[in-house]
């Protein structure tokens, strides 16, 4: 079976999909494509994390409903983070898939100018486009393994399946283009 390289370290890649892997194959989770191809698509686009120069700290679940604020309607500053049980040191765009969930990021002016003010720098190019591609299969693989081991119910197990196992099959299909359009 194909693995994605380690995460010793984390080094700039922060996600581990051969732990998830190994969860799947353990738990005998459910996915929508064999496991042994997600681990070939993961692997084969792997070296695009290598662009990532400024690794950051990378909440992996970041929502609204993990920021604690502090201020004066008007005036709110994130104070807080919680649920950190996916943080990793990495590529800095693996948060922003979750940000702008059911939307394009690229669209969001407001964010990425507080981003660029903040000393982030991002151009959606096509190994950035890859790298969200990437995460969010990633993202997508977790979910769809941790319901195993957390004995969810058939109505739970039904809903994730349904809902995440489309966009995990999405999400690789744009890693595989990706890779077909060049990007490592």
């Amino acid at each position: 079976m194909a693995r994605t390289r380690p995460c010793a370290g984390e080094g700039s890649t922060g996600t581990c999909p051969a732990r998830r892997m190994d969860d799947a194959e353990r738990h005998a989770a459910w996915l929508p494509r064999p496991l042994a191809e997600i681990g070939a698509v993961l692997a084969a686009a792997s070296g695009v994390l290598d662009d990532v120069t400024r690794p950051a700290l990378v909440h992996f679940d970041l929502w609204q409903g993990n920021l604690l604020l502090a201020g004066e309607p008007g005036d709110r500053r994130v104070s807080g983070l919680i649920d950190g049980e996916r943080m990793f040191w990495g590529d800095p765009v693996a948060d922003f898939f979750l940000l702008a969930l059911f939307a394009d990021m690229e669209d969001d002016t407001a964010f990425l100018a507080g981003y660029a003010d903040a000393g982030g720098a991002v151009v959606f190019d096509g190994p950035v486009r890859l790298r969200l591609a990437l995460h969010r299969a990633y993202l997508y693989l977790i979910t769809l393994v941790e319901v195993e081991p957390r004995q969810a119910g058939e109505a739970d197990l039904t809903w994730v399946r349904s809902r995440v196992g489309p966009q995990l099959v999405a999400a690789l299909e744009d890693v595989e283009s990706g890779l077909r359009g060049g990007c490592r």
